[in-house]
């Protein structure tokens, strides 16, 4: 289904944009309604995509399998109509919003078709074969593991160390807890090391794929922004014909 939806997608846009001369004007004006609706229809899909993100935090939004398949299709879906948006105005700086997001998509697709078979092995596979632990690391996963202990008895005492994982509410609700359980976490994954024995694509693609949304993201905050209240500085001079607020 994941290649039906990129092949799809590609080809829509192939076929969009060789015909892109002979559409209606208003489908090639930057900023005129239609394309305006494009981008406004994009960016929700886009944020649709997002919530993934929060149903994997939480139990309150449903599966996450069912949530994964909804941040695909709206994420691919999304992407074609910004494309639509741009008015194939793709070298203009605005556009460069498509960088990350080009970038997320082929992370996301590379982890989908690649590193998901690797991380079900990994999961499978023997403790041993993470590295082998010394007695000094041994000493010091004790005492992080005490620690994490105690502070779930602190503010989850019915909770076990070994099964309990931090949620979006606590990050929310909790957020000195959740730093200081995250930090141990962390130390715990270090000196188990973890990290060091896997592939560097499956070590790392989350953290690029969370880099490229945060960069999408502020790009497209910023040119929501721009458009919408700074539509003067933005049009230089040219008639402003896309919904806007004027100071």
């Amino acid at each position: 289904m994941l290649f039906g939806l990129i092949i799809s997608a590609f080809v829509f846009l192939v076929i969009y944009f060789s015909l892109y001369t002979f559409l209606p004007t208003s489908w090639q004006t930057p900023g005129s309604l239609p394309l305006y609706v494009m981008g406004l229809l994009g960016t929700l899909l886009l944020l649709v995509s997002i919530l993934f993100i929060f149903a994997k935090r939480t139990v309150h939004l449903g599966l996450p399998p069912v949530w994964l398949m909804a941040h695909v299709v709206a994420a691919i879906l999304g992407m074609v109509l910004v494309a639509v948006h741009t008015a194939g105005k793709l070298t203009q700086p605005p556009a460069l919003i498509f960088i990350p997001l080009i970038g997320l998509s082929f992370v996301g697709v590379l982890a989908r078709l690649t590193v998901s078979d690797k991380m079900s092995s990994t999961f499978g596979s023997r403790y041993q074969n993470f590295g082998d632990i010394d007695e000094y690391r041994k000493i010091v996963l004790r005492q992080i593991i005490f620690k994490k202990k105690e502070l779930l008895l602190r503010v989850y005492p019915n909770a076990s160390e070994g099964t309990f994982s931090l949620q979006l509410l606590d990050w929310c609700l909790k957020p000195g807890f959740a730093f200081s359980y995250a930090r141990l976490e962390r130390e715990e994954n270090r000196f188990i090391g973890a990290r060091r024995a896997l592939p560097l694509i499956q070590a790392y693609w989350r953290w690029m794929h969370i880099v490229l949304a945060l960069l999408f993201f502020i790009g497209l905050v910023s040119h929501v922004f721009t458009v919408t209240f700074l539509a003067e500085y933005i049009a230089e001079g040219r008639e402003i014909i896309w919904p806007h607020f004027s100071f």
